[in-house]
């Protein structure tokens, strides 16, 4: 089986085609609320990536495909994503928890592609390994039995967690994926955000499925 439509056609379309909308809307609305002209490019690309259909087995034979989609969503959830600090430097860090084919894509998009007017770096840490500051973490489904151990401490670090493992969510990752439908959609836990000071654009929110309330303050 294949997914439905051509993930490459669309990354091309998304990744090339977001920058000349951005300029396009500024062009043409430049004096009527800027911020809004701005963010329709970054929903529209969220939008199209849910869009993109994918088989009961993708996560088997077309892992590979279904994982460039992902890079993509991690690419752009970035834009949507506020520290409680400014991340220092030019580099945002995004380290893989554990062997995980998800590096490979990333590393493509980290080659091509800044975000926030920073950089991608893209690192696995192998069991043992100790974690380096990391403004993302990915959680691979071969160390989620080991989230628990690290989890508080990362938080404690405004670390993102993100992870694509059934019921990870309730172990305490921010971002889950899911196969929902034959779509890749994902999951937000408001309370693991809140633990890491970490908040998202309310857009980003709405494309979501949020598996919780926000606690009150």
């Amino acid at each position: 089986m294949m997914i439905h439509i051509d993930i490459l056609r669309h990354m091309i379309f998304f990744f090339s085609d977001v920058r000349s909308q951005i300029m396009t809307q500024f062009k043409s609305f430049k004096t009527a609320r800027p911020m809004l002209v701005l963010r329709r490019p970054l929903l529209l690309v969220l939008c199209g990536l849910l869009c993109v259909g994918v088989t009961s087995d993708a996560f088997g034979a077309n892992k590979e495909k279904v994982n460039q989609l992902k890079a993509a969503f991690i690419y752009n959830f970035i834009k949507y994503v506020q520290w409680p600090e400014d991340v220092d430097g030019d580099v945002i860090h995004v380290g893989i928890l554990g062997d995980d084919p998800l590096a490979k894509p990333l590393r493509e998009i980290a080659k091509k592609r800044k975000v926030k007017g920073k950089r991608l770096e893209v690192q696995i840490f192998s069991d043992g390994q100790p974690f380096h500051p990391c403004e993302i973490i990915f959680v691979s489904a071969n160390r989620v039995d080991d989230l628990d151990t690290f989890r508080e401490e990362l938080e404690a670090s405004h670390v993102l967690l993100i992870g694509d493992t059934k019921g990870l969510v309730e172990k305490g990752v921010a971002i889950n994926f899911v196969l929902l439908k034959d779509r890749l959609r994902f999951e937000v836990s408001q309370k693991a955000l809140k633990r890491a000071k970490l908040v998202i654009g309310a857009q980003m929110l709405k494309l979501a499925i949020l598996v919780d309330k926000k606690e009150n303050k």
